[in-house]
């Protein structure tokens, strides 16, 4: 019959008041939707939203080596006494070999040390007179192409070393110039330190590379 028909209806029609899963209710009025269209799929902006994008980029460096020319320290006093290469003055004293370790009592308050050094020359890296009494001294060197340097003064222990010549010297000059009782140098014993050649170092240095870091911004409006 005609008004049966349009009583039932199709199943979708006469449970319009009830509705399916994201749909609107007639009922209600309530409106939901389905997961992410309200928010948005993953990484997409809103239309409220916008994004920047750019790079940053870093330098940084890697060890790296490369061989160069150095040298090791050595003591010299030993073969400088053996080789007569050492002189004092105003007097020249002959138990020379006590300046190595015994030490030497001296009778002039002036005293100075006169050191030819053999084998052309040497690259000097420290001097030290040890003394019971001996408060200051001075030094000038004689480098290979025959200048003086200026004189060194200092404790007789610890002398400014950046101060040497960087090259090889030819001669050493040493002078007390002060004592602590105003009495001839007591207990003197000489050291020098000198540089022996052909020894090579590895030094550390630095090799260069870039790299770059990207990044993502979300900024709401």
């Amino acid at each position: 019959m005609t008004g049966e028909t349009s009583t039932t209806g199709s199943a979708g029609t006469s449970e319009a008041s009830t509705g399916t899963p994201g749909s609107t209710s007639t009922s209600t009025g309530v409106t939901s939707s389905a997961p992410g269209i309200s928010t948005g799929s993953p990484g997409t902006p809103l239309s409220s939203q916008s994004t920047t994008e750019g790079s940053q980029g870093t330098t940084a460096s890697t060890p790296g080596t490369t061989t160069g020319k150095s040298c090791d320290e050595i003591e010299y006093i030993n073969t400088l006494i053996a080789t007569d290469s050492v002189k004092t003055q105003p007097d020249d004293i002959t138990n020379k070999q006590d300046l190595i370790t015994n030490g030497v009592d001296f009778t002039s308050k002036k005293l100075s040390f006169i050191i030819t050094v053999p084998n052309s020359g040497a690259i000097v890296r420290d001097i030290k007179v040890f003394s019971s009494n001996v408060a200051e001294i001075e030094v000038v060197f004689t480098t290979e192409s025959g200048s003086q340097s200026s004189p060194i003064q200092g404790v007789p222990t610890s002398l400014p070393t950046n101060n040497f010549p960087a090259g090889k010297v030819t001669e050493i000059v040493i002078e007390v110039k002060e004592t602590t009782d105003n009495n001839a140098p007591k207990d003197v014993t000489l050291s020098i330190i000198i540089c022996a050649e052909g020894a090579t170092t590895t030094i550390s240095t630095g090799r260069r590379y870039t790299f770059s870091i990207s990044f993502h911004m979300i900024m709401n409006r």
